[in-house]
């Protein structure tokens, strides 16, 4: 495990990262050319599913809370090979985070998370919990194409995001088995395009990101170390049934191998990839509640290299604002 990567555990060859980029270049070139001719309110049953990523055409704002719970049922290897965490091993963690969106414009979107961890973890007669802040991070949306704005065109935006090391990183830990690390202890930002759009009822998603993480120094031993570049791949599609929404997400992501003291290390590359499903329910024109669960179950299937596997439940609740 790299140290400085509490939140979760490190693709092996670097071709990865060109498959994951030739898949995106196929994914834009497809959503140019997706059919919209049918929209109708394309922006309404996405925002139910995508919950703090962006505003519905009418809201100025909005504020909400996601409670998750993570379960880690052992560990991919650099050879792709699945490790399960032995008899009386627990690495499972709660987290409760306030977020919240503003429009600076009608073509622009403001966004912050302020995320809490609480750590659970046991060895063979030992059990600690730890509670600490998580990476505070910060996201711009810049929209190019509003949803709807052209016929036959894909809604279209760039995303620029900042992580911000406000948690704990794993050598800061001060709780026994680390069970408060929180963080992944660095400055990341992040730039990015998503690509959306909507034909009557169903709706679909995809984005592309770069994410070029700054240095730390490391506070048990000294020395810097640098994550690697990261570039991630997702895609969603749902669709709306009366007040509820239904959704299905994929998202697979490479990163480089790290460097430690300036010196690369050799196989901690990763090649994560998760799968997950999420059920909304408007609750009026403002108040929105969804739960998601999201896995890696097909993880020796797409690859897994230096990642956990871990199972994620989520529970939200969503409030607009318009006024």
């Amino acid at each position: 495990m790299r140290t400085g990567d509490a939140t979760s555990t490190p693709p092996r060859n670097c071709c990865r990262l060109r498959l994951v980029a030739a898949l995106g270049a196929a994914l834009g070139a497809l959503a140019a050319a997706w059919p919209l001719a049918a929209v109708a309110s394309p922006c309404c049953s996405s925002v139910v599913a995508f919950g703090g990523s962006r505003l519905a055409a009418w809201e100025r704002g909005a504020v909400g809370l996601q409670l998750g719970g993570r379960h880690e049922l052992g560990w991919w290897d650099d050879a792709g090979r699945l490790h399960r965490l032995g008899p009386g091993i627990r690495q499972d963690a709660f987290s409760a985070e306030l977020w919240g969106l503003a429009a600076l414009s009608p073509s622009l979107q403001l966004s912050v998370a302020l995320p809490w961890q609480v750590g659970l973890r046991s060895a063979p007669g030992v059990d600690a919990v730890g509670s600490a802040p998580g990476d505070v991070r910060f996201g711009l949306r810049a929209e190019l194409v509003a949803i709807g704005a052209r016929p036959g065109w894909p809604g279209i935006a760039v995303v620029g995001s900042l992580v911000v090391p406000t948690g704990t990183r794993a050598e800061q830990a001060k709780a026994a088995l680390g069970a408060d690390a929180s963080g992944r202890g660095a400055f990341r930002p992040g730039l990015g395009v998503v690509v959306e759009g909507a034909v009557g009822d169903a709706f679909w998603r995809g984005d592309l990101g770069l994410v070029v993480p700054a240095p730390f120094r490391r506070e048990d031993r000294g020395g810097w170390q640098r994550d690697g570049v990261a570039l991630g791949l997702g895609a969603t599609a749902g669709a709306q049934f009366g007040t509820w929404v239904l959704s299905a997400m994929g998202r697979w992501q490479g990163e480089a191998a790290y460097h430690d003291g300036g010196a690369e290390v050799a196989g901690s590359e990763r090649w994560i990839s998760q799968l997950g499903v999420g059920v909304g329910l408007r609750l009026g024109p403002a108040w929105i509640v969804a739960a998601s669960v999201a896995g890696n179950p097909l993880g020796r299937v797409l690859g897994a290299r230096n990642e956990s596997e871990i199972w994620r439940a989520g529970l939200s609740v969503r409030r607009g604002i318009t006024d």
